[in-house]
């Protein structure tokens, strides 16, 4: 499989100009695994929305925990235990910082927080 290399791609100026002021800034993901699935496996995946009271809910370490810009998790296609986060913004480059351990709590007290309001 080829994959086209964009720093070789002639770009038009305008074209240049959209992609820069498009908005999204840094994206990152990441990978949380778990012994076993506790999700509907079925479901390709959940996207997060919060109001500012359910933001409230969730920190449990500090003001304005990394954790509170993650968007989703999705699954993974021939890995049923893992789940794949999505987050953008400064909050991606701090979460790229911290150990997988870290990671991996804050992953889970998120998603236990998330299935608790579910209910």
């Amino acid at each position: 499989m080829e994959f086209f290399d964009h720093e070789t791609i002639k770009w038009s100026s305008k074209v240049l100009r959209a992609i820069t002021n498009i908005g999204y800034g840094t994206i990152s993901y990441f990978k949380v695994e778990f012994e076993e699935p506790f999700w509907d496996v079925e479901n390709p995946g959940v996207m997060i929305l919060r109001d500012s009271d359910t933001f409230k809910t969730f920190d449990y370490k500090d003001d304005d925990p990394w954790y509170n810009y993650v968007y989703g998790f999705d699954s993974v296609l021939h890995h049923p235990n893992i789940l794949m986060g999505w987050m953008s913004g400064e909050e991606s480059r701090a979460m790229e910082m911290l150990s997988d351990k870290d990671i991996g709590e804050s992953c889970t007290h998120l998603l236990v927080c998330l299935s608790n309001v579910q209910k």
